[in-house]
């Protein structure tokens, strides 16, 4: 460390052993007593056995380990003597004692760095002489400095930064440069050297800080700094997987917004074989159907880049399904009818969660009116893909006809039976069928005769009516029952001698040609109830009303008829 600097004349005080000390005028001497010397002369800020020695401080000159005395104002002592005379005006004393070396004398003395002992000899007017010591100490403050190699036409490169370009493959650059040596202007006691050796090595990438200390023999220190900054240019490598298919699940529940696309990168740089990159696209990710361009991005820490493109299919290969399809179906037409049999609309789903569109392939739709026969109704479902599937029920249009009937008879002509205005007449059933071969019950089969009935003379017409199911449309089987009275009359018995009315009552409650006395012939029809003939319940063998005008009772003891008089 360098002393600070301290005006001249300073004083700094310090115990002082005197120890063979050299002066500078006169090498070698040496501190002696003159015991013939009764009263020597006095002096002050100069250092003896007994008084400190003075120290004047001064710094090295520029470019020098010296300093040389330009003024003589080193340390010379202030002398005082016994002799002295005293001014009473001016209340100091005149000395008369005289110093060596004088003011004059040390003008122009050169001291080395460090402490030198200047001697000094202090004489009266009678030749007594007293001797001390002071030093010079001169500090050597200035640093090192530090210059180019001779020979080497170049400026001096501490503080300067050099730019490098890393070789290829390389995380580092080779450079090399003159070393600057260390000069002082005393001595240079040491200069460690850079951490890389200037006559050529390898630099990593990055900022590189290159010092040379150089110090002096007073401690003084003083550095070379060499900036060499290595920049990476050379971008990483990035390598990935390409033209990747993935599939979309084949299962609708649940549905699949996509498929998981998996792909593998590999990256490396000069400066770190593990590059990380970053995709715009995770791997193990979920992308919709369709064709992706994944980008994938791998940057050092130099800010080179490199891309890569990553060109993805998103498949489906499923079709869709039906969650919900109509049977097939029969529809029976009405004539006149303004629309036809409806259905619902089939609902389609897809395994990738998108509406599915579902058409009918002819266009048909619920409640159009189809001609009669059977209809293929054909649905196509069609995804985002293009992936279909088709279906089909069968609608039967029955067109509107009138039930189908079997076994209707002609007319039945019979003679009625012995003594009797009446006989039983039978035919086969009379079967009626709907268009969609429904077996149809007669409108109004309570009310009409059947098969098996007794049948008054005369002609009764029987008339079956069917009306079809789905159809409406309307049948009949209608003929005539004959019943001729082929016995002559008994000359004995009179019919209205057999049966008469009660006065009052003629022309009231019986029909013409029903049974108005005799037996009671119960007729059951097929339906289980007691058929009706004519609107009037058959005889009850307490009937006493008599027939209408016209008409009179007439028959035996079996059976009495209301026929025209």
């Amino acid at each position: 460390a360098t002393l600070d600097a301290i005006p001249r004349w300073a004083a700094m005080r310090a115990s002082f052993l005197l120890v063979a000390v050299a002066s500078v005028l006169r090498a070698g001497a040496t501190l002696q007593s003159n015991a013939t010397v009764q009263t020597k002369p006095s002096y002050q800020y100069c250092g003896n056995e007994t008084h400190p020695v003075s120290v004047y401080i001064v710094s090295t000159e520029k470019g020098k380990c010296t300093w040389t005395d330009q003024d003589g104002m080193s340390i010379q002592p202030d002398t005082l003597d016994n002799r002295g005379e005293y001014n009473s005006t001016s209340k100091t004393f005149t000395q008369s004692a005289s110093v060596k070396p004088t003011r004059q004398e040390l003008i122009g003395i050169t001291y080395p760095r460090g402490y030198t002992d200047v001697l000094f000899t202090v004489t009266d007017s009678m030749g007594n002489e007293n001797k001390c010591i002071n030093q010079v100490y001169v500090n050597d403050d200035q640093e090192p400095a530090f210059k180019m190699p001779n020979g080497v036409n170049q400026s001096l490169i501490c503080g300067k930064t050099f730019e490098v370009d890393s070789e290829p493959y390389k995380c580092s650059a080779y450079f090399q440069y003159y070393e600057p040596v260390a000069t002082d202007n005393c001595a240079v006691s040491s200069v460690q050297k850079p951490a890389h050796n200037p006559k050529g090595d390898h630099y990593p990438v990055g900022s590189n800080v290159e010092k040379i200390t150089a110090k002096d023999e007073s401690g003084n220190e003083k550095i070379c700094e060499i900036m060499i900054k290595v920049k990476d240019v050379e971008p990483p490598t990035l390598s990935c997987d390409n033209d990747i298919v993935a599939y979309v699940p084949a299962t609708f529940s649940p549905c699949h917004n996509g498929a998981v696309v998996n792909f593998k990168c590999n990256a490396a740089d000069n400066c770190n074989s593990k590059q990380p990159f970053q995709c715009s696209v995770n791997s193990g990710s979920t992308i919709a159907v369709g064709k992706h361009s994944i980008t994938c991005t791998a940057t050092d820490t130099g800010g080179n880049t490199t891309t890569a493109t990553i060109k993805a299919k998103v498949l489906d290969v499923t079709p869709p399904r039906f969650k919900t399809f109509p049977s097939d179906m029969v529809h029976y037409a009405q004539a006149g009818e303004s629309f036809g049999k409806t259905w619902d609309v089939p609902v389609a789903e897809d395994n990738t969660c998108d509406v599915v569109d579902v058409k009918e392939i002819n266009g048909r739709k619920p409640g159009d009116l189809l001609a009669a026969g059977k209809h293929d109704i054909t649905y196509v479902a069609t995804d985002k893909s293009g992936n279909s599937v088709t279906k089909s029920f069968t609608l039967t249009v029955v067109s509107p006809s009138a039930p189908s009937i079997s076994n209707c008879p002609g007319n039945i002509t019979k003679t009625s039976d012995t003594h009797q205005w009446v006989t039983r007449v039978t035919w086969p059933d009379i079967v009626a069928t709907d268009a969609d071969n429904k077996t149809l019950t007669a409108k109004g089969i309570e009310t009409l005769p059947v098969s098996g009935m007794a049948f008054p003379l005369g002609i009764t017409t029987v008339k079956y009516t069917f009306e079809g199911t789905t159809s409406k449309q309307v049948a009949t089987c209608e003929f005539n029952v004959i019943v001729n009275d082929v016995e002559k009359p008994s000359p004995v018995t009179s019919a209205t001698d057999v049966f008469k009315c009660s006065p009052g009552s003629e022309g009231k409650g019986v029909g013409n040609y029903q049974q108005c006395g005799g037996l009671v012939i119960p007729v059951t029809s097929k339906t289980g109830q007691i058929n009706v003939i004519g609107g009037v319940v058959p005889f009850s063998g307490t009937n006493t009303t008599c027939c209408n005008t016209a008409f009179k009772c007439t028959g035996d003891d079996k059976y009495k008829a209301c026929l025209p008089k």
